[in-house]
């Protein structure tokens, strides 16, 4: 029992927190690790994550979280925004991005919004930071809202930006039979 004491230590004094699957890799039992949290030497901070009794969470902790126990997603919208400091609005949930065929995680807390993105939006524009020692992916404050093909020329995109002016404009018009329509409905009821 003290070795396996000894390994748990080792494991939580270098990233602070730990998954029960990396207990079970430097070969302590999952039932050890109840036993452990029933005793008090083990927190247990959520479903498969446990913490020494004495550790202090970070501002960012429930991202450090998320990212151990859902490891590949990537944090963004509202929650890169607080991440990065830009915004005073604490998000209800925590937003992520998976890819397009990716299984959204399922985590009893906190609340995640899941976003889809493409492989190659998964990868540009995406920040490595260690939170708590363990690494996790934001969006940049400067991520591209879209990569633009090489071909594409401004004339392109005004020609674009022109179709689309002209077909919004066109949904706003209103045809002229549309209120002889609502009256000889109305007269037939």
């Amino acid at each position: 029992m003290a070795s396996a004491e000894r390994r748990i230590d080792r494991l939580l004094e270098r990233t602070g927190t730990a998954r029960s699957r990396d207990f079970v890799a430097k070969g302590v039992a999952r039932s050890q690790l109840s036993r452990l949290v029933a005793s008090g030497m083990l927190v247990r901070l959520a479903r498969g994550l446990y913490a020494a009794p004495g550790h202090e969470n970070s501002e960012h902790a429930t991202l450090s979280a998320i990212a151990k126990r859902t490891p590949g997603v990537v944090f963004c919208l509202l929650t890169a925004l607080r991440f990065h400091g830009l915004t005073t609005q604490a998000p209800f949930e925590v937003w992520i991005a998976i890819g397009n065929k990716a299984h959204p995680p399922r985590l009893d807390h906190p609340p995640l919004r899941t976003v889809r993105f493409s492989a190659e939006s998964l990868a540009v524009g995406v920040e490595k930071h260690l939170v708590d020692g363990t690494p996790i992916r934001v969006t940049s404050v400067a991520r591209p809202s879209r990569t633009a093909s090489s071909s594409e020329t401004r004339s392109d995109s005004m020609s674009r930006s022109k179709r689309l002016a002209r077909l919004g404009a066109r949904a706003r018009r209103v045809p002229k039979s549309f209120g002889d329509t609502q009256r000889s409905t109305a007269s037939r009821t």
